[in-house]
């Protein structure tokens, strides 16, 4: 689940523009799209696994409202943590994430993504950036949307919904799951230990 959520990783591909993209929320997605292609030129020269992790880590990991996302994935439940485990969570999580997609970002380098263009939201902050990513062998394309959000500063990734499955939602289960059991701090060893065990610290 956790690979197929995280296909951001696939914008290394070719950025075919196949609607208005006009919005800046929609540029941010076509920009990151062409850093990432440009950058992962230099993965050839390098030490693979660490120069995926160092894209992701630059140029993906930016664009995602890590806090917000971590205020929907824990709920209310949230604003209640001290701010040690917080701030603790918001780095494992962010850390996770690098670690899917830099795990992934090899797999789907070389596909094409097409931008097809936006739509609201049911936030009035926030709006919706269609994309399709395009086999090069004999697979199915891949539906990816990914809801953004205007901080009043700049636009931000909220969720991915990849064939209408959200990465929030996917994650939300299993980690309020582990909140109960053993609290903010049993998650973040949780995570830690899932990210070592992946050997892929950011």
């Amino acid at each position: 689940m956790i690979s197929m959520l995280l296909l951001l990783g696939a914008i290394g591909g070719a950025n075919r523009v196949a609607a208005d993209i006009g919005h800046p929320a929609a540029q941010l997605v076509k920009e990151t799209t062409l850093d990432v292609r440009r950058a992962l030129t230099s993965c050839d020269e390098q030490g693979r696994s660490d120069c995926h992790r160092s894209v992701v880590s630059e140029y993906i990991a930016p664009i995602f409202d890590t806090e917000g996302m971590a205020g929907r994935l824990l709920g209310k439940q949230w604003k209640t943590f001290p701010d040690d485990p917080k701030g603790r969570f918001l780095v494992n999580f962010q850390s996770l994430l690098v670690c899917a997609y830099a795990s992934v970002i090899e797999r789907f380098r070389n596909q094409e993504v097409i931008v097809r263009g936006i739509e609201s939201a049911a936030d009035e902050n926030g709006v919706r950036i269609s994309t399709t990513i395009e086999s090069l062998d004999e697979s199915a394309p891949v539906d990816v949307m990914y809801s953004m959000r205007d901080t009043g500063q700049e636009w931000l990734v909220d969720d991915v919904l990849v064939s209408g499955v959200s990465i929030v939602l996917a994650y939300r289960s299993s980690f309020r799951s582990e909140i109960r059991k053993t609290g903010i701090d049993g998650l973040n060893q949780r995570i830690e230990k899932e990210i070592m065990a992946r050997s892929c610290g950011a």
